[in-house]
């Protein structure tokens, strides 16, 4: 293994692609639908394996070298002139992301999808909780109703020191300290946020506002209407009043924390 990181970390950076953009986040907020869009632009390229690669925010990739990391990516002459890229949404929550991006990326440009952070939790409470029927992901798997996650959450001392902790229902909601960390390291303009909800009700202008932000071409219009008919997956759940008492609790929580976001982005979302 040890062997292998110094191969890769001496012969890739000569012929791999480094990523041109990131898709930084939020976690259930749209970016898998986002990549599957961009990747169907002509001047745009999907990883070489999976679109979350996980090398910034997890340790064990990351001290592996650079090389760990460009092994996702095609060769630069398959690359051509396209662009290459990173969707990893847990890169916004770790607070020792950003550092590590602008040391071995640079001032590379960055798009962020957040999400109404009531509904990004209980979606992402949706997504957990279903893995207790997936054999594959059990042991990620979340048996709790969202109340008890939500309030076990805000009080931790309430139940065992387990790995529920790691889900970060409500942290990973306040967005301002997360983009408050990125503008430490990077210039506002080489940020492009969006709500999540620009995605689903004006698809056309958001990725327009993307390609002129990667300076590439815009979707033409023909691409666009086929963009518009295809439906990536939206979960659909049925809310128990238990379950809408307690979306209300955290909209009423997240309250001061979105208005610190909007005074830090100057614009305000419908949340």
């Amino acid at each position: 293994m040890i062997l292998k990181n110094i191969l890769q970390n001496v012969v890739y950076p000569f012929y791999k692609s480094y990523p041109d953009f990131l898709i930084i986040g939020a976690q259930k907020a749209g970016t898998t639908a986002l990549y599957r869009y961009l990747i169907q632009h002509p001047q745009i390229t999907p990883n070489r394996t999976y679109k979350e690669v996980h090398f910034f925010d997890k340790f064990d990739n990351y001290v592996q070298g650079m090389g760990r990391y460009l092994r996702d990516f095609p060769p630069r002459w398959r690359k051509g002139n396209r662009l290459t890229l990173d969707v990893t949404p847990a890169y916004l929550f770790n607070s020792e992301v950003p550092l590590r991006i602008k040391k071995n990326l640079g001032e590379i440009k960055m798009i962020v999808l957040l999400r109404e952070p009531a509904s990004r939790a209980y979606s992402a409470w949706s997504m957990y909780h279903s893995f207790a029927n997936l054999p594959l992901k059990i042991h990620d798997a979340d048996p709790r109703n969202f109340s008890e996650a939500i309030t076990q959450e805000f009080d931790p001392s309430s139940y065992p020191q387990t790995n529920h902790h790691c889900f970060n229902y409500i942290k990973r909601g306040i967005y301002y300290q997360q983009i408050f960390n990125y503008y430490q390291y990077f210039a506002k303009e080489n940020i492009l946020i969006f709500d999540s909800q620009e995605l689903r009700k004006n698809l056309a202008f958001v990725l327009n506002q993307i390609c002129d932000f990667l300076e590439v071409e815009r979707f033409s219009q023909g691409q666009l209407d086929i963009l518009q008919t295809q439906q990536h997956h939206r979960g659909k759940y049925i809310k128990s009043d238990q379950d809408l008492a307690t979306l209300a609790q955290l909209r009423d929580y997240f309250q001061p924390h979105n208005q610190m976001l909007f005074q830090l982005l100057g614009k305000t979302y419908d949340w």
